[in-house]
């Protein structure tokens, strides 16, 4: 299996798959290029959200610190784009198919956010949210 970091590796075992399957039954050769397409595709899928999550270093900071910690800073990010927040509960929701971070936080007067979390970080109300995205805060996806 040709790692996914090593494209000329997999070049070259995309070539030798490619000379074999000329060889064989019609059956078999169908199933060797059947084969050979799955594995390409999975390889191609593998790469791209590999590099959708190595762009995403905000998260992976965000995601290593304790709950409490991830509530403390996801509410002072929210304070810091002017909304007033002192963080009692956050979630991760899930990864958009950018790879963007979702996280919910919520704040000790009672409101509630969207915290998007990609090259940067945008908040929105989680009412905004759910009508732009049609999901619910603390929902995971």
């Amino acid at each position: 299996m040709p790692s996914i970091n090593n494209e000329g590796l997999f070049t070259t075992q995309l070539a030798h798959g490619l000379r074999q399957m000329n060889s064989g039954e019609p059956g078999v050769r169908f199933m060797k290029l059947l084969l050979l397409s799955l594995f390409f595709a999975i390889h191609a899928q593998s790469a791209a959200l590999s590099e959708k999550l190595q762009i995403n270093t905000l998260h992976s900071q965000l995601a290593a610190l304790p709950a409490e910690l991830q509530t403390s800073v996801l509410g002072k990010v929210a304070t810091r784009v002017g909304y007033s927040c002192v963080g009692t509960r956050s979630m991760f929701q899930g990864f958009g198919t950018d790879g963007t971070a979702w996280w919910s936080i919520e704040c000790a007067n009672g409101d509630r956010y969207s915290i998007e979390v990609g090259k940067d970080m945008r908040v929105r109300l989680c009412s905004v949210f759910r009508e732009v995205a049609r999901v619910d805060c603390f929902v995971r996806f």
